[in-house]
């Protein structure tokens, strides 16, 4: 597993014509269609939230954290989830789901290697750890400290970025700002 903090943008809003046959052109095929494997967005849930039941991808509109790196993993990756405190790996079109106060900002070590274990199960069950997979972890150290062990012990060749870690509040909306 390798873990790094940043990693080159793709600009999918330009395709580029030229006379290379398209066999030969990696830029025009999703990743996943030529065997680099998938790269999937994880964005952690936050604590602003509507005051209604709603589909996981509206649930958090509240947060600007939310919505830049929402609209950051829709542009940059090939598919993402929701880390949710409450309901662990959340598809972002899946069914609503009512506003919750769970978080693991403050939760114990336990508490967060028991939500670990059961995002890790749900993302191998999802078929998401498979070789050449990219996790890229748009969340706070909360909600991956405890799932990177259990990431490492997959039996496949995942890779883990945290482009934000280490960043404050204001630096990680300022990141997402310079990258959307």
């Amino acid at each position: 597993m390798a873990i790094g903090r940043t990693r080159p943008i793709r600009d999918h809003s330009t395709l580029v014509l030229s006379q290379t046959p398209l066999s030969h052109r990696l830029d025009l095929f999703p990743s996943s269609f030529i065997g680099l494997g998938m790269e999937i967005g994880l964005v952690s849930c936050t604590k602003s939230k509507r005051e209604h039941a709603a589909p996981p991808e509206d649930l958090y509109d509240e947060s600007a954290f939310f919505r830049k790196a929402r609209q950051y993993a829709r542009a940059n990756h090939d598919d993402w989830y929701i880390l949710s405190a409450k309901h662990g790996l959340l598809e972002p079109d899946g069914e609503p789901i009512e506003p919750y106060n769970d978080t693991l900002s403050g939760a114990s070590v336990a508490q967060k290697r028991n939500w670990s274990h059961t995002v890790s199960t749900q993302l191998r069950d999802n078929e998401l750890l498979t070789d050449d997979t990219r996790l890229v972890f748009h969340a706070g150290r909360d909600y991956y400290d405890e799932l990177l062990p259990l990431l490492n012990e997959a039996d496949a060749s995942v890779t883990i970025e945290t482009p934000t870690d280490g960043l404050q509040y204001g630096e990680t909306l300022a990141w997402y700002n310079n990258h959307l």
